[in-house]
Order: C-alpha cells, then structure tokens, then sequence
C-alpha cells in the first residue's frame, strides 16, 4: 500500500523531533552527572584538608604544661647534695658550710646524715646514738673505738668496696683485680692514659657495703 508523499514528510519530521528529544533528554542526564561529580570532588577536598589539618594539629607539640600540673618531685634525701656556689668576689664561708664541704662532700660517711650535724663526720652512724651524751656518737667515740677508726660506706660504683678502699672508685670491680701494665701504681681499668680506659661504669646490681671491725680504743683515750 503506497503511503502519499505529504504523510511520508511528517514521519521524517516526527522521526526527527524523536531524535531530539532524546538527545536533549541525555545532554540534562549528562549535566546531572556532571554537576554530582563536581560536588563529591569538592566534598572529598574539604574532608581532606579537614583531615590534614587535624594530622597536623595532633602531630603539634604539647604546649608546656603549668607548674601546678607537673609531676610531683621526688622527695628529697634527709642530706641533699649543696650546690656549687657562684663566687663573684672573695667571700669567707660560714663554719657550717666549711664543714658540708669537707671532703668535697656534704655527707663525707654516707649515713645520710650532712657533715654540719653528723656526730660521728668520718663514721658511719645514721642513727647518730650518743650513749654517754658527749657530742660524739658512739661510732666515733674515742672511749668506744679508736680514735683513728674511719668508716665511710660511700661506694659509687656498687661494687661493694667504700671508695676510700676501692682501687677503682668509679668502675664496678668486685674482685678487686689489680692490675697495672705501665706501673704507675694505678689499676689499668681506671688509668686514663691506657687505650682499655673504663672510666666510669656502676654495676647492674648494687651490693652493700660490709662495715669494717671497728679498732679498740687505746688506755689512754679511755681515761
């Protein structure tokens, strides 16, 4: 059946208008996705730099804190170690801080006890007992002990040897092994001129120090 020209002209036209339709519909699908896209990229660079930031403000150093909030020290010994004084100009020492010094040391014995009030300077004696009420602690009495009885427990080193007997005060060396290759009278573990100089090492594990055997006063300091 043979279709008239007129209605073949409104076909290609109404074919046409289809084809438009269609593409306009897509080009509106097209924005659409665009315009999604373009905003899941801007909202993915906000939380990036949200999470930048953060990362940075986290990896910032701590302000310090007040003093209020700090830790607590430690208590301090019953004889703290004096401070080195700043002497701008010649002073004279008092007689207390003559005797702290001594030894170069504020507690020379290690009792615990500081030099200016220890009644017993060159013994060890934390309990500073005085039975007779002399002044002299029973550790150093000459009535009691001899009078050159010297017992300083100190011992840097741990090693279980008081650093006055110590052949190498500051180098743990329990067995007190001497040995002295350039025989200058100093053991080779704390001879500085020696390539195998120690210098300082304390042990892993402290030992005590054994007291000594006090010596037995003399007739004539018992009188």
């Amino acid at each position: 059946m043979k279709v008239s020209k007129g209605r073949g002209n409104n076909l290609k036209v109404a074919a046409a208008q289809s084809i438009m339709k269609t593409i306009a519909i897509l080009m509106t699908m097209l924005g659409l996705l665009l315009t999604t896209w373009l905003c899941f990229d801007t909202a993915s660079e906000i939380e990036s730099n949200q999470f930048l930031t953060t990362a940075i403000a986290q990896s910032s150093p701590m302000p310090p804190q007040k003093k209020a909030e700090r830790e607590k020290a430690s208590p301090t010994p019953l004889c703290s170690p004096l401070p080195t004084p700043r002497i701008k100009e010649p002073i004279e020492l008092s007689l207390e801080d003559q005797i702290n010094y001594f030894g170069g040391t504020p507690d020379y014995d290690c009792d615990g006890v500081c030099n200016s009030v220890d009644n017993c300077l060159t013994a060890y004696n934390p309990d500073q007992k005085d039975s007779n009420g002399d002044g002299k602690g029973n550790a150093c009495d000459p009535k009691l002990v001899g009078e050159s009885f010297v017992d300083s427990r100190c011992d840097h080193d741990g090693d279980g040897i008081a650093d006055l007997k110590d052949n190498c005060p500051a180098v743990c060396n329990p067995d007190q092994k001497f040995v002295d290759v350039n025989k200058n009278n100093v053991n080779d573990l704390c001879d500085s001129v020696l390539p195998n100089f120690v210098g300082s090492q304390s042990c892993a594990k402290r030992h005590k120090v054994k007291p000594p055997k006090p010596p037995r006063p003399t007739k004539t300091s018992t009188k």
